[in-house]
């Protein structure tokens, strides 16, 4: 019976899984913790910008992982410009995207590593 246990123990840890997930990797872009990133948009101030930009980063994040698909010519490890239209399209991005924001310092997700860091559709 505690063997038993211990199993079910395990396998609830496992399955919740211990990597980032939309919501850490969008606070770590937004958040203004001492480990978090507290990148601006000029257009949303105060708590409730960075809250609304939370919102959207974690609704594009989870859109994406709605759905089937290959990594394709996605490369989030490489610097964008900031004139590119990137989004998550599905879950193998999402995925490596929120992986990239995890090992990536915040020096670099403010210059463009990552992407998409501010442009949510």
């Amino acid at each position: 019976m505690r063997a038993t246990t211990i199993l079910l123990v395990s396998l609830v840890a496992l399955a919740s899984g211990c990597g980032p997930d939309c919501y850490s990797s969008c606070e770590k872009l937004f958040g203004d913790a001492a480990d978090e990133c507290d990148i601006r948009v000029p257009d949303k101030k105060g708590e409730s910008g960075r809250q609304e930009m939370i919102r959207q980063c974690v609704d594009h994040c989870e859109s994406a992982l709605g759905n089937n698909g290959d990594i394709g010519d996605y490369t989030p490890n490489e610097r964008a410009s900031s004139d590119d239209d990137i989004t998550l399209e599905n879950e193998k991005q999402a995925a490596l995207w929120m992986d990239c924001v995890s090992e990536t310092s915040c020096e670099n997700l403010n210059d463009n590593y990552c992407a998409p860091v501010t442009n949510y559709p």
